[in-house]
């Protein structure tokens, strides 16, 4: 008999891989900038970037008020602010910016893989329950392919596809199901308060909060259970044997 959970998943940006990733926001304007000037669209790199803040802000309200706008829309809308409506320029649009994306250098935080492994090891079920924004699931798991430790998951529950976000139960519940695990015997490893920790604990979850690449410090939302600043403590904190 362990005392260790059965399954811990894992939120993605910031968790399992670093959000800065070089210079993959320039290469999105140039993607789009490219892609319009193939169409006959002249347009400056600034006014391209400024649409694309603009509607990062609008993606950030929603996602705070628990509002699914899924990314073909933020792309949508993007390109409706430049004047762009053809929903077959907005299709390349969109493919052209994940192809960038795709290509930009996002590392792993440290320790995942070792991590992984002795989770693996133990016997432990491991998900991802990520809350995409503006890139859909299926480039998020090319980058874990691109890493190797793709193969370490037995479910994932992204936003895009569940169609809701952290903390709403739903999405835990998701990859859970999948793995076959309940609630009060898996735990969740994510850096957000408001999204990782008050989700997980309101499903009965242990929460762990990683600090690794971003400390969250709104002290209004509730802190974890465990809080770990490297991977290779979660074993520990867990209770997986060594």
């Amino acid at each position: 008999m362990t005392n260790h959970p059965a399954g811990v998943t894992f939120d993605y940006w910031n968790t399992l891989i670093a959000v800065g990733g070089g210079p993959h926001r320039e290469n999105r304007v140039g993607a789009w900038v490219a892609c319009l000037g193939r169409h006959g669209v002249s347009v400056q790199r600034e006014h391209v970037a400024a649409a694309m803040e603009q509607q990062a802000g609008v993606l950030d309200e929603r996602w705070r008020a628990g509002e699914h706008y899924p990314p073909g829309q933020v792309i949508a809308d993007t390109a409706a602010a430049l004047g762009v409506r053809d929903q077959s320029v907005v299709d390349e649009l969109s493919a052209a910016q994940n192809d960038a994306v795709r290509r930009s250098p996002f590392q792993l935080a440290s320790g995942v893989v070792g991590a992984l492994r002795r989770l693996r090891s133990a016997g432990v079920r491991i998900g991802v329950v990520c809350d995409v924004g503006v890139t859909p699931s299926s480039v998020l798991r090319d980058h874990l392919e691109r890493h190797d430790v793709l193969g370490y998951f037995d479910a994932f529950a992204f936003s895009d596809e569940v169609g809701v976000y952290k903390p709403d139960g739903g999405i835990f519940r998701a990859a859970l199901d999948v793995m076959g695990v309940a609630p009060d015997v898996a735990a969740h490893v994510g850096d957000l308060r408001r999204t990782d920790v008050k989700g997980a604990d309101a499903m009965g979850m242990t929460s762990v909060r990683y600090a690794g690449l971003h400390d969250d410090a709104d002290h209004e939302e509730p802190e974890a259970q465990h809080v770990i600043d490297h991977h290779d403590q979660l074993p520990e904190v867990l209770g997986i044997p060594t």
